[in-house]
């Protein structure tokens, strides 16, 4: 038994080095084992979500939750994974636990709230958080630095049209965009000859599915 146990804290220590961690809120009531697993289990999480799994992650995060109801980084995880499943309603209550509990919690954790946030509507909420978040990077940072402002960006417009709504008709746009699936985030490219949307279709690439959302996992398309 006591091989065993040593066994399992060599492999923590070493998936910890590879993938980071979350120290998990120390409970006297569950002996080393039971603790070590959840570590273990902390960093297959991680490793789901980093390899395009958010759904798998998010079995193991929400498995773990009972026991760490009240650990920052967990509750944030579960908001990422939330987040990254295109879920906006579901994550606020995880992000904003994890915030209430510490603000250092991740270091995007002002970027994940505040795009929740703007999704939600919340323009000057999400705009404050942004700003600090935007307050937390070196000049180094060029590439989140790029998607804060980017962000920043999209409320400012997002704040003007709606103090000055423009009148438009939405039509169909036929049977090959817009069908009974879930169609979304159009994009034109700069020749205006073609459009890029996501789609969750039943011919999705892979035939991957969702068992959580019951759907197919999303696919970009092209028109």
């Amino acid at each position: 038994m006591k091989s065993s146990i040593i066994s399992l804290i060599c492999c923590i220590l070493l998936v910890t080095g590879v993938f980071g961690s979350i120290e998990l809120k120390p409970d006297s009531t569950r002996n080393l084992f039971e603790k070590g697993l959840d570590e273990l289990k902390l960093q297959k999480a991680r490793h789901l979500f980093l390899t395009n799994d958010a759904e798998g992650a998010l079995v193991v995060y929400e498995s773990l939750l009972e026991n760490n109801a009240n650990n920052a980084m967990l509750n944030y995880r579960i908001g990422e994974c939330k987040l990254a499943l295109e879920s906006y309603d579901e994550p606020i209550q995880f992000l904003k636990k994890a915030m209430s509990i510490s603000e250092d919690a991740d270091k995007e954790l002002f970027y994940t709230y505040g795009r929740v946030l703007h999704r939600q509507g919340e323009l000057d909420k999400a705009k404050e958080l942004f700003e600090k978040y935007k307050n937390t990077l070196k000049p180094n940072q060029k590439y989140e630095l790029s998607e804060v402002y980017r962000m920043l960006r999209q409320v400012e417009t997002a704040k003007k049209l709606i103090m000055s709504p423009i009148n438009v008709q939405i039509k169909n746009s036929g049977d090959k965009i817009n069908t009974r699936y879930d169609e979304h985030g159009p994009a034109v490219s700069d020749d205006g000859k073609t459009l890029l949307f996501t789609a969750r279709r039943p011919d999705t690439q892979g035939d991957r599915k969702s068992t959580r959302l019951n759907s197919s996992h999303t696919d970009i398309s092209r028109m």
